[in-house]
């Protein structure tokens, strides 16, 4: 296992398989969306039986995890780590940029959101 640093965070990955590990907020930097925060998302235990392997920060089981059916993820159920097998990560950050589309949907939905699309539109147009 060799720690690296993307951006501002750091990250471990196993030589052997090309998988991750990192904290969350680490992931929410890795992900990189407008929206969410992957902290705020309901991450649901997908089968509560450990996968045997130990998380590499803390020794602690890693439980497979979901925040959108795909992709399965492992959290530590001590540290709340993830742990990303190679090409989860784009998979994950998909499945959230999603959640931010459904969000921006609601958003631009409602009132709200049509009185700041009016005023948007009124702005480039030089309407006054």
């Amino acid at each position: 296992m060799s720690a690296g640093h993307a951006a501002r965070v750091v990250v471990h990955r196993c030589d052997a398989c090309d998988g991750v590990f990192c904290a969350g907020e680490a992931l929410d930097e890795l992900i990189r969306t407008v929206w969410t925060r992957l902290a705020d998302l309901p991450v649901r235990v997908v089968d509560p039986a450990a996968t045997g392997i130990e998380c590499p920060r803390c020794s602690g089981a890693l439980v497979p995890s979901t925040v959108d059916e795909r992709p399965v993820i492992e959290r530590c159920a001590s540290c709340a780590g993830f742990w990303l097998d190679a090409g989860e990560l784009d998979e994950l950050r998909r499945a959230v940029e999603r959640i931010d589309d459904a969000t921006m949907d609601r958003i631009m939905g409602s009132d709200g959101g049509r009185r700041l699309q009016a005023a948007l539109l009124k702005r480039t147009t030089g309407g006054g």
